[in-house]
Formats: structure tokens, sequence, C-alpha cells
């Protein structure tokens, strides 16, 4: 079985290959403090699901497994907290599968072995990481980040936690150093997600500051949607920019056809390209 127990760590296996650097390497330059820590050779965060409340650590053990030491103040959620973890290392991806069929594409050149989905927390917690990096650089959406969750933990005793909508919603965000319309579409999705946590971001396009790049992050990282090649983005431009075959935006559509159903593996596949 994909999970076995032992001494509390709980074992989850996964079908080689798996660049578990790529993925720390990923979410070292995105993580919050307090709620995330990546280390040489591990990632641990805290989180609340439903209502519960933890932390878990993951850290590549033998066999082609991970070993995940997690703590959970509700042991009625434990079984949909492994369910998550597994989907954000993205442990059931057929890699080699992937990348048989990647490699007939364009976007061979800039492949890597072992990338997988690095996925966070939920879609409300990607879409506000998408509204924060919305037209500024990953260093400065971190640092803006960073001080957004520091804030509001600040009356906090106990372990910080991503806040919540309703947390979201009810605070002063003045101390942001961000344009107010962008503080606007941090409120106004707050309050939507406060009401409608389980809406699916396609649906949030409503929402005035959010458009199609913030909602296609939300489903790559917040779902770990398999098919989300954000051609759009500036960075794949760039990497898309230097291969030979691509020119237009016929080339464009016809290579984000040609990546289906897996346009997110090379989405972060023409990311890892440029790093």
């Amino acid at each position: 079985s994909s999970e076995s127990l032992s001494d509390g760590r709980i074992t989850l296996a996964y079908n080689p290959p798996f660049n578990w650097s790529h993925l720390l390497y990923f979410y070292r330059k995105r993580a919050v403090k307090g709620i995330e820590e990546v280390g040489e050779d591990y990632y641990y965060r805290t989180f609340i699901c439903n209502e519960a409340r933890g932390w878990f650590k993951a850290s590549l053990s033998n066999n082609n497994t991970l070993s995940i030491a997690l703590e959970i103040d509700d042991e009625a959620e434990r079984h949909n907290v492994v369910s998550k973890i597994r989907r954000i290392f993205d442990l059931d991806a057929d890699i080699t599968h992937i990348e048989n069929h990647l490699g007939n594409t364009a976007i061979a050149p800039l492949m890597s072995t072992g990338l997988r989905i690095p996925g966070v927390w939920s879609p409300w917690e990607a879409g506000i990481r998408a509204i924060f990096g919305q037209q500024i650089s990953i260093v400065a959406a971190i640092t803006l980040l960073n001080n957004f969750v520091e804030t509001l933990n600040q009356d906090k005793s106990d372990k910080p936690y991503f806040p919540t909508p309703s947390r979201v919603a009810s605070a002063n965000l003045n101390f942001l150093k961000m344009p107010q319309r962008r503080k606007d579409t941090l409120v106004r999705f707050a309050n939507y997600m406060a009401d409608h946590p389980d809406s699916p971001p396609e649906e949030w396009i409503s929402l005035k500051g959010i458009g199609p790049w913030t909602i296609s992050y939300a489903k790559l990282r917040g779902l770990s949607d398999l098919d989300c090649f954000l051609s759009t983005d500036l960075v794949i431009k760039k990497a898309i920019a230097d291969l030979d075959e691509i020119d237009d935006v016929q080339d464009i559509k016809d290579l984000t056809n040609a990546l289906s159903p897996w346009g997110s593996y090379a989405t972060f596949n023409c990311w890892s390209s440029q790093s």
C-alpha cells in the first residue's frame, strides 16, 4: 500500500523518477516564514484542514518513498491530510509516461527529469499567492506575503498558520506596501472565499482584480491540475522564445494543444529551464 505507519511516521510511495531537490528548490524560493521551512533535504509546514490544525515534515526515504512526520489535533482529519500531502508532492504522477509525451513536443530541449507539480495547501492559499505575485518578482511577492502572514498571526500564541478567508476579510490591510487596488482584490477574494469555500477557481473570474493568469496559477498549485500551461507567463514566454519552432500566436496555441494533457509539467519544465 502507499501508506504504512511506523513509530508515528507515515511512509508514502511514489513512482520514480522524482526530482526531490527541484521540489525543495521551488518551495525554498517561495517559503512563507513560520508556516513553511525548507531544509537541505526536508519540507515542513503548518496547516489548517477544515477546523483541524497541525504540521507535517517530509523527507526523502529509501525504496521510492517519502517519510512524513505528522501531528494533527483531530485524528478524524488524518486521512484528508495524507491525501493532501500526496497531492502537494504529486506522488501519484506517472512521470515516465508524462516525460515521454512532452519529449515529443517542441519543449523537449527544455526538459529536466523527474519534475513534479509543487502544490500548495489549498486553492485559497494559491489564489492569495497569485494575487501577491501579480506583476512583481518572486522575491518582492514573498517579502510582502511574509509581512502579511506575520502581521495577521500576531495575536496568536501557538504556531502561525496561513490566514483563513474570514481572518483576511476582517483585517485592516493598510500595513501592506502595495497598490490599494490590489489590497481591495485581496479583501474581495477573502470575502468571496469565506462565503464559497469550495468554489472552483474558474468562478473567481467575476471578481475584479482576478484574471486568467491568477486562476491558472491557483489551479496549477492549489488543485494540482495536470493541464495548466501558463503560455502568457513572462518566464515561459522567454523560455519558448528560444525554441526554433515557436514564432507566433498560432504556434503557441498548437504547442499548448500538443502538450495537453500534461501542460502543468511543461510549465514547471519551462520555469526550471530559466532558473
